[in-house]
């Protein structure tokens, strides 16, 4: 069986260790049921430095890392900024960015719903501060009644 983990955090989440030994305790779990571990997460990285690396924060991209270096499967769900969703007012609501760009503000909550639509058997988050997208997830998995486990920096 297929046991998936639905990982939600703060950008600005640096606790590697936390959140992978949060990880491999869920996939240790996992195999001692006989089955494996799929982690999903909303692919929210950092912009890359100078030097083409990411700085290790954002728990989506410390998941990330964690799946890569045990072979955990990973399914990110990144936002799509660019589109509106079924979540989207009517009224106009998108909002413009330095360049003069514009996106939609609704469509991290569109990625979140997506994610807690699709189903998981453990909710696990890295909130820091107001955490404002990952205590929306927090909500949406626990009204879903899927358990979430909080990880502590």
């Amino acid at each position: 069986m297929m046991y998936r983990a639905l990982v939600t955090g703060s950008r600005s989440f640096a606790d590697v260790q936390a959140l992978e030994f949060t990880i491999v305790d869920t996939w240790h779990d996992a195999r001692q049921l006989d089955g494996d571990l799929l982690v999903v997460h909303g692919a929210c990285y950092p912009p890359k430095r100078r030097d083409g690396k990411r700085p290790n924060r954002s728990a989506d991209w410390l998941a990330h890392i964690v799946c890569l270096a045990y072979g955990i499967p990973e399914e990110p769900h990144p936002a799509d900024w660019d589109s509106c969703s079924r979540l989207c007012p009517p009224k106009p609501h998108r909002r413009t960015r330095q360049d003069g760009t514009t996106y939609c503000p609704i469509a991290g909550k569109a990625r979140n719903q997506d994610m807690v639509d699709e189903g998981a058997h453990l909710c696990i988050a890295a909130p820091q501060g107001p955490s404002y997208g990952t205590r929306d997830c927090m909500r949406r998995a626990a009204a879903a009644g899927i358990e979430v486990v909080e990880v502590t920096a």
